[in-house]
């Protein structure tokens, strides 16, 4: 989807179509698709017009999921209610999708997220952030997970 769709959707949304109503031709969510490219502004317009911050994808995954990379966006996420604790069809939480973010990782932990929770291959957001020691960052962010309590 590409600006003209965005331009679409914040339109229809200042039109006073709910976010139930819009819907981009990928079947992705515009909540979703707002959220996973980091637009903080537009998920907070679909928010106050009706999105369903709840609302699953084709594979389970929620804005929240969707948008686990952008710090912005999680914390306008979980500061209008959305459920840390959701898994998606493979049994991620945020979490397992952001741990490669520091800042995301602060505040799902903030959040409450369960540190040891396991997906359908049972590993956790610390064996993710274990094998992507690529970046010098993964270090705090293996220390702050064991400090939160992960095994």
């Amino acid at each position: 989807m590409g600006r003209r769709a965005a331009i679409l959707i914040m339109l229809a949304a200042i039109a006073g179509l709910t976010a139930s109503d819009m819907r981009a031709s990928s079947r992705t969510p515009p909540l979703h698709w707002a959220a996973s490219r980091g637009y903080a502004a537009m998920v907070e317009l679909l928010l106050r017009n009706g999105a369903d911050i709840e609302q699953r994808d084709l594979i389970g995954r929620t804005a929240l999921h969707r948008g686990a990379r952008h710090p912005a966006v999680v914390e306008l996420l979980l500061q209008s209610g959305a459920d840390v604790t959701a898994t998606d069809a493979f049994d991620n939480t945020a979490l397992h999708l952001g741990v490669r973010y520091q800042p995301v990782v602060e505040l799902l932990l903030d959040a409450g997220v369960d540190v040891n929770a396991r997906n359908h291959v049972q590993r956790s957001a610390l064996d993710y952030a274990v094998r992507n020691g690529e970046s010098r960052y993964n270090l705090a962010i293996i220390e702050r997970l064991i400090g939160a309590g992960a095994r």
